[in-house]
């Protein structure tokens, strides 16, 4: 295997001519590079740092290539790998440049494709989405090249990001997918909008109608359609004005009347061709001062639901943002709408008195107001829970920020204590060498005064040797 120093000279090399064509190599340079890098990472002497610098100095193709080839050539740890991808964020001098924003792009394509079971071991990737989220959430010119990043991103991972485990503390990640999905919607593939919708309904994000859609949007267009022409009509029947009093008894008498043939048509379909007698013509709607209605288009009597029907023409009046707060405070409603019953059933038995009906009326919209102004307050405090916890999980992404600082500080101090206390050891051994060599020489030999001589200038060497290597042992 070439060591150390021939790999990063080959690679070298190769960055000489990626500079040298205006920061761009063609495939086989790249695969080279990417080779070469691999088996730079595979030196037991090379650290993540090490290699991150490397792909911080190429292009996002070289980063693409050298991920493919670790992935499929090496049994790394995933760990190994997640501190690759910590690293190379770290490279980053804190302008998040598009050079970097692609690297990162096809740094988690490659191994979320490669690693689909895994992609949790990954503590990096989500810091790392993030910031290719953000620097796509931007409301500027460059919509239909963020758009387009975007739905690639989407369609290369098979909207694996969808499927990620995200917790309280990635409450800014989830908002900014929220946020590009909803902008980007009716241009997601068809196979991915399912798994959207579903990570969409799990995070309470509203979807728009998209253009691969649209079955089920027709269907809840008219589900709704149904819905408010049903209260519409029932709005209608019930409203009594004091100029139309009389005019009201007599549709009052109509419906009567029809209703009884809507339950009887069976009977009425065959005594209406055959039966002529005074008594059955008296019978009929001319008798009554009614425009005769075939029963083909005679109206259906209306059928009122109560409490949920007034619920449901409250929530469709409302914002469909607001749906999500009424059905958390339901509990607070249930008194307003048992008197909502109460006002109806007196709407029913007052018919013939206007002043009753409109009063009641007034009622029932200033409960409704009443509904709303509660449902904004609700907002308002949920908006400013919102903005608390967005301030508490930042302030923890910094200390998780400083944490790291700070071990990387700590390692990096240990290691160079390690290596000055393996300097010193070294020098001391070499300086003291001779005076041990001298020392031997002298320590068996007969006493003398040329001796007792020899052996204190040794020693008075030796504690100037060891002075010199800044250890003072006269204080």
């Amino acid at each position: 295997m070439e060591n150390i120093k021939e790999l990063k000279e080959s690679i070298n090399a190769l960055y000489g001519k990626y500079k040298h064509k205006n920061n761009t190599l063609n495939k086989s340079e790249t695969d080279e590079v990417a080779k070469l890098l691999v088996k730079l990472t595979n030196d037991v002497d090379t650290t993540p740092d090490t290699i991150a610098k490397e792909l911080a100095r190429f292009s996002a193709d070289v980063c693409r290539a050298y991920f493919d080839k670790v992935l499929t050539n090496t049994s790394l740890d995933a760990s190994i790998i997640d501190n690759l991808l910590f690293s190379l964020k770290n490279t980053d001098d804190g302008t998040k440049s598009q050079h970097y924003i692609q690297k990162y792009i096809n740094a988690i394509v490659i191994i979320i494709n490669k690693n689909p079971n895994i992609i949790s071991e990954y503590k990096s990737l989500k810091p790392i989405l993030m910031i290719i989220l953000k620097s796509l959430d931007k409301d500027d010119k460059d919509q239909k090249k963020y758009k387009n990043k975007f739905i690639a991103l989407i369609n290369d991972t098979k909207a694996a990001i969808y499927t990620l485990t995200y917790t309280p503390d990635n409450e800014k990640l989830i908002k900014c997918l929220g946020r590009l999905t909803v902008k980007f919607y009716s241009d997601i593939a068809p196979k991915h909008i399912d798994l959207v919708k579903s990570w969409a309904e799990t995070n309470r994000f509203t979807l728009p109608k998209a253009k691969n859609d649209n079955s089920a949007t027709n269907s809840e267009a008219e589900s709704t359609q149904k819905s408010t022409s049903t209260f519409d009509k029932s709005s209608e029947n019930t409203q009594v004005t004091p100029t139309a009093s009389k005019n009201s008894e007599i549709n009052s008498v109509e419906k009567s009347a029809l209703e009884k043939k809507a339950e009887e048509k069976s009977v009425e379909n065959t005594d209406a061709k055959n039966d002529t007698s005074p008594e059955k013509i008296a019978d009929t709607p001319k008798a009554n001062n009614v425009s005769p209605v075939s029963k083909s288009t005679a109206p259906k009597p209306v059928q009122t639901n109560g409490p949920a029907q007034t619920t449901r023409s409250i929530e469709k009046a409302l914002d469909d943002t607001s749906k999500e707060i009424i059905s958390a405070v339901r509990s607070a409603i249930t008194p307003l709408e048992s008197l909502i019953i109460q006002l109806k059933d007196d709407t029913k038995r007052a018919a013939n008195n206007s002043a009753v009906i409109e009063s009641l009326r007034n009622q029932v919209s200033t409960l409704e107001s009443k509904v709303e102004e509660l449902n904004t307050i609700i907002s308002n405090k949920n908006k400013e829970l919102e903005a608390k916890n967005m301030e508490i999980t930042e302030n923890n992404v910094k200390i998780e920020e400083l944490k790291d600082k700070l071990g990387n500080a700590y390692s990096m101090v240990e290691h160079v204590n390690s290596q000055d206390t393996a300097k010193l050891k070294a020098e001391l051994s070499q300086d003291l060498h001779f005076s041990y060599d001298m020392w031997s020489e002298y320590k068996d030999a007969e006493c003398s005064e040329d001796n007792f001589e020899s052996l204190k200038i040794i020693i008075d060497e030796l504690f100037r040797k060891i002075e010199r290597k800044g250890i003072n042992v006269k204080e």
